[in-house]
């Protein structure tokens, strides 16, 4: 399956509930938020609007107010501060659901390797401007009741600032890793499919992490692919590229890399 990172889609989307004017139907908005993330990640390059919607009065919309292109050029200052892992306990209002959460040994795996990590990403970014991260070495917990078997990107803004407030977080940035195989995990809607993570920002101005795990045993090497923190080809292309630049990681590597431009 060809995957790929969710945060340009989830930039597209976010820019489109903030512009699209009221008179729109709220219908076909929502309908909107049901497209592929790559669809989504490049209405900017003048997809054929008939197949985004079948909303005539949203297409001529589209038309006047195309996406604009990703940014190649840094607009804020970048990221100073510390990545905080969450262990989410999930627990559901359904008969013989069991509560489900990762194991504490898997997400001390993903904080060994974002503290090899961060290192050398803060020195690729300091092209870009001055940074900093550090990775904090305690693991948060948060419980999170569902009354079904899905959530959305909502739900996880919420939790975010939840956690941030109930820790006394500064300068944070929160990392959720989520699994994505075992059979009574919960699936997260805006981030499902070929969709390896992203990153964003609450309402409230916290940055977040969502990384999908596709196993358990995590190891720092992860011979098998099961987590989404590899190198990424020398070939590949993303929306934050641009030429001149470095080749980007991938997964959580690069979601921690994009972190550093701060998500708008």
């Amino acid at each position: 399956m060809d995957t790929m990172d969710g945060t340009r889609a989830r930039k597209v989307l976010k820019y489109l509930r903030q512009t699209i004017p009221g008179k729109i139907p709220r219908s076909s908005v929502l309908a909107l938020e049901k497209l592929p993330a790559k669809v989504l990640s490049t209405l900017h390059a003048g997809s054929d609007r008939r197949e985004i919607t079948e909303d005539p009065q949203l297409r001529n919309w589209l038309a006047a107010n195309p996406v604009p292109l990703a940014k190649a050029s840094v607009q804020e200052p970048l990221f100073r501060g510390t990545l905080f892992f969450v262990q989410i306990t999930f627990t559901f209002n359904q008969p013989n659901q069991l509560p489900f959460s990762m194991s504490a040994a898997d997400i001390q795996t993903a904080v060994t390797y974002a503290t090899l990590a961060v290192g050398p990403i803060q020195r690729y970014a300091w092209q870009y401007g001055p940074n900093s991260v550090q990775v904090s070495p305690n693991i948060l917990a948060f419980n999170a009741n569902l009354q079904g078997n899905t959530f959305t990107d909502d739900d996880v803004q919420g939790w975010v600032d939840s956690i941030v407030q109930a820790n006394n977080l500064t300068n944070a940035c929160v990392v959720i890793l989520h699994d994505s195989v075992t059979a009574n995990s919960p699936t997260n809607t805006d981030g499902s499919g070929n969709t390896l993570g992203y990153h964003s920002i609450t309402g409230d101005g916290h940055p977040y992490c969502f990384c999908r795990v596709f196993a358990q045993n995590l190891t720092v090497a992860d011979k098998k692919w099961t987590v989404c923190w590899h190198p990424e080809p020398r070939n590949s292309r993303d929306d934050c590229r641009s030429e001149g630049k470095l080749a980007q990681p991938r997964g959580l590597r690069r979601v921690l890399w994009q972190l550093q431009q701060r998500p708008v």
